[in-house]
């Protein structure tokens, strides 16, 4: 910090300047100090409006004070300035889902995964963006969509657990239960530490159909009462 006010003395050169605000920016936004580091970036962006660094930096300082119109402000001008640049479409879809706009952020969840590259580094993050997309459509009972989105995720990563467990949720909502049994046993097969409400859906889908053996073993694992049937994954 102190190395920063050296360079950001009087006689400072403009680009020395602006890198400097930057980075101290940067620097506020890593302790916290929100105010410190709005002033700093607003600045740079006054020295340099298409610079796209304080504007990808700003957005943070923002939603560190909760002021998310903000921050989806420095995003979209963000965007203007690097259209095809996934990860801006990534956050500015985790402040609409905080404010509640899933419509808003599965518009943008679909842009950063038309942007990512196939056989780019970001595929994990691809995976993510797919999956959490299925998860939006789901909780809107848009349940086909949803398997379609777990599906590209699963074609990328095969072994995503995340991608097997809210897909079942989708199968039995459409009423898919022996399809949503597979997936359940999936999940199962990869995870290290299974969800217990995924043992209980399990053992209900067995017990549909009449597999009693093998639903007591899931209840069992679940540590469940059978008489109570999971929200998640509740069957018709």
């Amino acid at each position: 910090e102190a190395d920063f006010s050296k360079a950001l003395g009087p006689d400072s050169d403009p680009l020395v300047r602006y890198a400097s605000l930057n980075n101290r920016g940067v620097l506020f936004i890593r302790q916290e100090r929100w105010d410190d580091a709005i002033a700093d970036l607003t600045e740079a962006i006054k020295l340099k409006p298409d610079g796209l660094p304080p504007h990808l930096n700003l957005w943070r300082a923002y939603q560190g004070i909760k002021q998310s119109d903000r921050a989806i402000a420095a995003l979209d001008h963000a965007l203007t300035l690097a259209p095809n640049l996934a990860v801006l479409y990534e956050n500015r879809s985790e402040l609409h889902l905080q404010r509640g706009n899933r419509a808003a952020a599965r518009a943008d969840l679909e842009q950063a995964i038309a942007r990512t590259p196939k056989g780019s580094k970001e595929q994990q993050q691809l995976v993510d963006n797919y999956v959490l997309l299925g998860q939006l459509l789901g909780r809107d009972d848009r349940h086909k969509e949803a398997l379609k989105a777990f599906a590209a995720a699963l074609k990328i990563q095969p072994k995503s657990e995340s991608a097997y467990r809210l897909q079942a949720e989708s199968l039995l909502a459409l009423d898919r239960r022996q399809e949503a049994g597979e997936a359940l046993d999936r999940y199962l097969a990869l995870a290290a530490h299974p969800s217990a409400d995924v043992y209980k859906a399990r053992g209900l889908i067995h017990t549909k159909d009449r597999q009693y053996r093998a639903a007591v073993e899931m209840y069992h694992l679940g540590n469940y009462d059978p008489h109570i049937v999971p929200d998640a994954y509740s069957t018709k």
